[in-house]
């Protein structure tokens, strides 16, 4: 896994950001939210948790492991280089009202963050929105997945 630290991205400050090299089974654009791909049986790493996909609320594999965000887009089948830590623009999900200083979490639009509610406790709280949302991307300052906190 390649790791890439940096504290500034296209002229704004990314918070002492932390990029990681992962598998992607699925192809994703900038700011997709990327999950742990549970049920891949077939990818390099498939069963060790070295396999990503799109988070998705509405799917079960897709949901609770939910570690950041593409910075850049990728093809399926290839390496994606995905925020871990720090901030940047990410998907959220404009329509469900998202503003300033709202907690996230997936929602049921792949690869899309909504204002987290607490009505399901299962899902992870990502980050908080620092930016009013625009074309459903937003700054957001991420919460550091357990997997991750070490980088």
């Amino acid at each position: 896994m390649a790791i890439y630290k940096g504290d500034n991205f296209n002229g704004y400050d990314t918070g002492s950001a932390v990029d990681v090299s992962l598998w992607m089974t699925e192809a994703a654009i900038v700011g997709d939210w990327v999950a742990v791909h549970v049920n891949d049986t077939t990818s390099p790493g498939a069963g060790q948790g070295e396999s990503y996909r799109i988070a998705d609320a509405d799917e079960a594999s897709a949901t609770y492991d939910t570690v950041g965000f593409l910075v850049e887009a990728c093809a399926a089948a290839s390496f994606g280089r995905v925020r871990v830590k720090g901030r940047g623009p990410a998907n959220v999900d404009s329509a469900a009202a998202v503003i300033i200083g709202d907690l996230l979490s997936i929602g049921a639009t792949a690869g899309r963050a909504i204002e987290s509610t607490g009505t399901n406790p299962a899902l992870r709280v990502l980050g908080t929105v620092e930016s009013t949302p625009a074309s459903n991307l937003a700054i957001v300052h991420l919460a550091v997945h357990p997997r991750f906190a070490d980088l």
